[in-house]
């Protein structure tokens, strides 16, 4: 009996996995941008999806071996055939900058709607999705694959808590008086310039998605999916269930938001482990290095590339794979010991995955070179190249560094960084005070609030001397305020109810099982802009107190003018009276 009682429950849990694996969504993420920061806020998220059950087709450029999901690969640089110069980038007009980059989307879209894979999934009628997870950053045009799958919408945002035209498709307000928009290197403290300047930049960008950006992408959309009840991507914006947002109130600025939009910031962020102790630990190994000479190596054994070059390419890109595996060992070897031995602390200096340092001119890379050279710290330098002139002894360079994980060590004393949402969050999640030197994008707000919270200073490249680089890090080194106040934000960081990434996940789950989530959209959503401003009742009041107003005055003159006609009738008679007289 005992015996049977076993079986029949070891039957139960098998049926119960049996079920709970048949109820795991297909769920197609659209991330096509060419930005390894955009791909590492959302790889963390869908492999924990794929780890509960979910099954997960990824459009997508990066790719490493094992990823529990399909992978439609898409391949739309910037600037086709060429190096896209983010310097030069960041030295243009935020709406000049808005323009260019809105530009590039509208070109990955062209490009992409080509791509086997994608035309695959344009053309396909047997593939089913119950979820479309997006990120909502200038490629709109893939917004038309929840009409095709009838499939509700996750939109996500890398950059912090986003501009008002990522808030207001959610019902989300955007208070002009206060939010900068994203990319002005404003406070929520603005000037009445500033507001001014803030509210005609905001004009000016949305009425570009409306008037351009959007326009095109419809007439794109229409073309390659071919479907006459295809709606307008505005309203199927406005549909979105919810969107994840790359912000948290302990560093951005508070906002209000709608229950439809969430603050997930720092889930990509891992636990920290163990540096690189020697040659022979592979725990840490080059990721992004090793990963590129693997698809390099794939692409060649699966036959996409020549046929008449494979075998010399594939050598090529095998003896590749060596060299650099060699190259990164010697770079990584023993890490844990060089930081565990630097007494008097360590300083990390990188400009993220898209500005290389060499990139930077030689005179500024030079002002670095001299200030590290003078300090008793130890530097660690993320910079491409296998040699550095002149280089002390107390700086190591590499192409490659374990950030997060260097970040959270105890004897990290300062991160001199390009303001990257993701290079902020990580060193907030350690509490590590920051010199930023922005370069483009959201990087100079980025560090304008961590300036104004006390963990940071902020220098502009075309500004930056010696003396004021060597001012800025000894300051930050010597004034202890702000380490305090960078440990203490990383506390207020860490006090939530729960992970991020669960938060995340269990947001993202909550659309899944109710097929969408219309019960949290605010009825804004259903309003005209004209209503949402309460335009409409500023005029029904104006036109009733013109109308009440004019009444009066009516209502005035006429008893005036009766007055006066009974008052002149007796004068008269009175006057007829004494001539008789």
């Amino acid at each position: 009996m005992k015996v049977h009682v076993q079986v029949a429950a070891l039957v139960s849990v098998m049926v119960w996995c049996c079920l709970h694996a048949v109820r795991g969504a297909n769920i197609l993420a659209v991330l096509p941008w060419e930005g390894r920061s955009h791909w590492i806020m959302h790889r963390e998220l869908l492999v924990e999806l794929a780890r509960r059950g979910h099954n997960l087709t990824v459009m997508t450029p990066f790719h490493q071996p094992g990823d529990p999901w399909e992978v439609i690969r898409t391949h739309a640089p910037f600037v086709e055939g060429g190096k896209f110069d983010f310097v030069e980038y960041g030295s243009l007009s935020p709406f000049t900058q808005q323009t260019v980059v809105s530009g590039i989307g509208t070109e990955v879209c062209r490009r992409l709607m080509d791509n086997p894979g994608v035309r695959d999934l344009i053309d396909s009628r047997q593939r089913t999705y119950d979820l479309l997870i997006m990120e909502g950053f200038f490629h709109d045009c893939f917004l038309a694959f929840s009409h095709k799958y009838r499939a509700p919408t996750v939109l996500t945002c890398t950059f912090g808590g986003g501009s008002s035209w990522d808030n207001h498709p959610m019902g989300n307000p955007y208070p002009l008086a206060y939010l900068p928009e994203a990319g002005l290197a404003y406070s929520s403290s603005m000037s009445l310039f500033q507001k001014t300047y803030n509210a005609l930049f905001s004009l000016a960008i949305n009425l570009h998605r409306v008037l351009v950006y959007f326009p095109v992408m419809d007439e794109m959309v229409r073309e390659h999916f071919g479907d006459p009840s295809m709606p307008p991507l505005v309203e199927l914006q406005r549909n979105a269930s919810l969107l994840l947002v790359n912000n948290h109130f302990s560093f951005d600025y508070p906002r209000p938001l709608a229950p439809n939009t969430v603050q997930v910031a720092g889930m990509h962020i891992r636990p920290p482990k163990a540096l690189p102790k020697d040659q022979e630990d592979d725990s840490r190994k080059p990721t992004v290095v090793l990963t590129r000479l693997q698809r390099q190596y794939e692409a060649v054994r699966t036959g996409t590339a020549a046929v008449s070059r494979s075998r010399a390419l594939a050598a090529g890109v095998a003896g590749a794979a060596v060299s650099d595996g060699a190259k990164f060992r010697r770079e990584q070897e023993d890490l844990q010991e060089f930081m565990d031995a630097a007494a008097e602390g360590v300083i990390y200096f990188s400009m993220g995955s898209n500005v290389k340092s060499t990139d930077l001119s030689e005179e500024v890379r030079a002002v670095f070179l001299k200030t590290f050279a003078r300090l008793r710290q130890k530097v660690l330098w993320k910079l491409e190249g296998d040699s550095l002139p002149n280089q002390p002894a107390n700086l190591r360079i590499s192409s490659w560094f374990p950030q997060s994980d260097l970040l959270a060590h105890r004897n990290m004393r300062l991160f001199i960084t390009h303001g990257g949402m993701m290079s902020l969050l990580e060193a907030l999640y350690a509490g590590v005070p920051l010199l930023g030197v922005p370069i483009f994008g959201d990087q100079v707000s980025n560090l304008l609030r961590a300036r104004d919270s006390g963990y940071g200073l902020v220098l502009h490249l075309r500004n930056i001397t010696q003396e004021s680089f060597d001012w800025a890090v000894n300051e930050l080194l010597t004034d202890p305020r702000y380490a305090e106040n960078a440990r203490r934000l990383s506390r207020l960081f860490h006090d939530r109810p729960e992970p991020p990434l669960e938060t995340a996940v269990r947001s993202v789950e909550s659309v899944l099982r109710h097929g969408g989530a219309r019960h949290t959209r605010p009825a804004a959503l259903h309003l005209g802009w004209h209503q949402h401003l309460l335009l409409d009742v500023a005029a029904f009041v104006l036109l009733s107190a013109l109308s009440a107003a004019a009444g009066a005055v009516l209502a005035v003159r006429f008893l005036v003018r009766t007055f006066f006609r009974k008052s002149a009738v007796p004068a008269s008679s009175k006057k007829k009276t004494a001539k008789k007289d």
